[in-house]
């Protein structure tokens, strides 16, 4: 207690030193609170950029998600494959998004049934002698993302019981056929479903108006792929689920990536990644390859960050030195 009274006492004979003493504490302490922050920041940035480059590099999103189905790995027919799209659908939704806790900037489903052949060609001009099917096909939010060149939308109604369909405008040069084009395509294999008689009322041009779509133009111009109305497809083949393919599309915002959640981040991916290559499907995720990468460079550079530490402790180690020289003379 004596010793705590002198050191007061001394303390207020020596008002300036005390003060310098109580700034030079305040500021040790804000220097060494800061350098985590420093650190942060500059690895925040890196990843970021890191990213950014692999992106413009490589043009692929580091947030896309693909995942693509093989349902051949099944045994069950139809019945078997919408129990396993379902199951892949519950596990994105509600265990992969609500864990990795990235907001999904978009979002694209792909089906496409097996190939129809065309059991009549009603084209009454003359047209090459090239044998071709179709193949029905769905891409969520295609009548946004397109560009019709020639020709219509089509109805969301059968029109004297013929389906309207829209083909690419590859599709159109490439197999010959002109708008009002009508054919009669009947399943090769299953007699559950009947022949359907098509008529083409419009072409289009994907439109990709940012990177997050590139995958829309490589799905959409398959040139075997005609598109009915959304509700006509999911009437005609979901609803009974006769898909040959599916593919799943997820564009995450990487930029929500924080170095605190990193881990979070890639064990959701990793996570996703098993679960679905142990359902014979494949996934392709360029952020469970980037971000082990960049906790390589991270373990590297943190010692060094942290060694700014150090001029700070000897600064602080030379003051006191330097006060304790002072008082001990007086």
């Amino acid at each position: 207690m004596a010793l705590l009274v002198m050191i007061f006492r001394k303390m207020m004979r020596n008002k300036l030193m005390t003060l310098n003493m109580a700034f030079t504490c305040i500021l040790f302490i804000a220097l060494m609170a800061s350098v985590p922050l420093y650190t942060d920041g500059v690895l925040q940035s890196m990843l970021i950029n890191e990213l950014e480059s692999f992106q413009i590099e490589r043009n692929v999103f580091p947030g896309s998600v693909t995942i693509m189905s093989d349902y051949g790995f099944y045994k069950g027919g139809h019945e078997a494959h919408q129990r396993v799209f379902n199951g892949v659908n519950n596990y994105i939704n509600e265990t992969f998004l609500e864990n990795i806790y990235l907001p999904v900037i978009y979002r694209l489903t792909f089906h496409q049934t097996r190939s129809w052949k065309i059991e009549e060609d009603l084209r009454t001009r003359e047209v090459p002698d090239r044998e071709f099917h179709f193949r029905f096909t769905y891409i969520s939010d295609l009548f946004d993302n397109v560009e019709i060149i020639s020709g219509r939308l089509p109805s969301d109604k059968l029109s004297d019981g013929k389906y309207e369909a829209i083909i690419s405008e590859e599709t159109m040069y490439v197999r010959h056929i002109s708008i009002g084009d009508e054919f009669i395509v009947k399943h090769p294999g299953n007699i559950d479903l009947k022949p359907m008689h098509i008529v083409i009322v419009g072409a289009f041009r994907p439109m990709v108006r940012n990177e997050l779509l590139y995958m829309f133009a490589d799905i959409s111009g398959q040139n075997e792929s005609v598109f009915l109305h959304e509700s006509l497809f999911e009437e005609a083949f979901l609803k009974n689920f006769f898909i040959n393919d599916t593919i799943w599309y997820l564009a995450l915002d990487y930029h929500a990536i924080d170095v605190r959640n990193i881990l979070n981040v890639l064990e959701s991916s990793l996570d996703l990644e098993e679960w679905i290559n142990d359902r014979g499907f494949n996934s392709v995720m360029p952020i469970t390859r980037l971000l082990p990468i960049f906790q390589q460079y991270r373990e590297e550079l943190i010692p060094l960050l942290f060694s700014l530490y150090a001029p700070i402790i000897i600064m602080l180690l030379f003051y006191l030195f330097m006060v304790s020289s002072m008082v001990i003379n007086k």
